[in-house]
C-alpha cells in the first residue's frame, strides 16, 4: 500500500500539465517553493524529478476538504507513473518518497499460427496480444522475411504475459 490510509483524507486529483515541473506542481498543490526544494531533494534516489511526464495522472491528499479547497497542508502526492508503479511523496518534514508496485501475474502462454490472411489478422485471430505481435516483428525483423509469409504458414510461439489489473502490461518472448 501506500504506507497511509486514503480513505481518511480529501484527495485533488489532477494530471500533468505541458510545461509543468516537478517544483510548480508541488507549489501548485499548496507548498512553499522552499518546501518543494526539501522535497525534491529527499527523493532523489526514488524518483529523478526530470521524468515527470505530461498526461500523466496524481492524486493529492490533504487533511480535510477545506484544507484541499484551499491548497493547505498538502500531506501526501501520488503519482502515477505507469501502469504498475507509483511513486508516493511525503510532503510533510521529514520528506520522502517511496515506490509502490501493483502486483503482476506472469503467465506462460503459446500461440499456434495459421497463415490464412495476414500475419496481423492471422495472429489477432488466434487471440495473440498486439503486444507480441509487435515485439516479434522486433525481434525477428532482420531474420524473418515477415512479407514472404504464404497462405498455409505455420508457426508456434511461446511467451510470458505479464498482466496487472486484469491488463496485459507487457510480453516476454
Amino acid at each position: 500500500g501506500y504506507g497511509f490510509n486514503p480513505d481518511s483524507l480529501a484527495v485533488v486529483e489532477g494530471k500533468v500539465r505541458n510545461g509543468q515541473y516537478f517544483s510548480s506542481l508541488l507549489t501548485g498543490l499548496g507548498m512553499s517553493q522552499k518546501e518543494a526544494y526539501d522535497l525534491t531533494l529527499a527523493c532523489g534516489q526514488v524518483f529523478d524529478v526530470k521524468t515527470l511526464r505530461v498526461g500523466q495522472p496524481y492524486r493529492a491528499y490533504y487533511s480535510s476538504e477545506e484544507d484541499a479547497y484551499g491548497h493547505e497542508g498538502l500531506k501526501y502526492l501520488v503519482y502515477v507513473r505507469d501502469r504498475v508503479s507509483s511513486i508516493v511523496f511525503d510532503c510533510q518534514p521529514p520528506y520522502g518518497a517511496k515506490e509502490c508496485r501493483k502486483p503482476v501475474d506472469v503467465e506462460r502462454r503459446y500461440a499456434d499460427v495459421t497463415i490464412n490472411s495476414s500475419l496481423w489478422n492471422d495472429m489477432r485471430a488466434a487471440g495473440v496480444s498486439p503486444l507480441l505481435i509487435i515485439s516479434l516483428s522486433d525481434i525477428y525483423a532482420w531474420t524473418i522475411d515477415f512479407f514472404a509469409l504464404q497462405k498455409g504458414d505455420r508457426f508456434r510461439v511461446l511467451y510470458e504475459e505479464k498482466v496487472c489489473d486484469g491488463e496485459v502490461v507487457a510480453i516476454d518472448t
